[in-house]
C-alpha cells in the first residue's frame, strides 16, 4: 500500500450532470454539481452539437472517474495484482490522478 499522502479533494463534489439548453442561437451543456451549475460548454456552431455533448459527459464523469482511478490504484498497490499486469499501471494510474488534482505524482 502507498504510503503517499492523498491530497484533500477540493473539487465541487459529485455526482456531477450534464444538461443541455438548446436556443434559437446557440447550445449549451450546463454541468451541474452539488446543486449549482459550475461550467458551461458551449457553441453557436450546429456541427459541433455532437463533441459539445461528448465533453459535456466526459466533464461530468470525472468525479467517478477519480474515484475509480483512486480504487485501482489502491488495488494495484496492495499485492493482489496478477505479475502478467505491467509495472507502469500503477504509475499511469497515479500520473492521471495527479493530474486531475494538482497533486505531485
Amino acid at each position: 500500500m502507498s504510503t503517499e499522502t492523498k491530497p484533500q479533494t477540493t473539487h465541487t463534489p459529485g455526482p456531477w450532470a450534464a444538461a443541455h439548453f438548446p436556443s434559437e442561437t446557440e447550445n449549451r451543456y450546463c454541468i451541474r454539481g452539488a446543486g449549482d451549475f459550475f461550467c458551461t460548454v458551449d457553441s453557436r456552431a450546429p456541427r459541433l452539437v455532437r463533441e459539445m455533448q461528448s465533453n459535456a459527459r466526459l466533464i461530468a464523469a470525472a468525479p467517478d472517474m477519480l474515484d475509480a482511478l483512486r480504487l485501482a490504484l489502491d488495488y494495484c498497490e496492495s499485492g493482489a495484482v496478477d505479475d502478467s499486469i505491467p509495472g507502469t499501471l500503477s504509475e499511469t494510474i497515479r500520473d492521471a490522478i495527479a493530474a486531475a488534482t494538482g497533486a505531485t505524482p
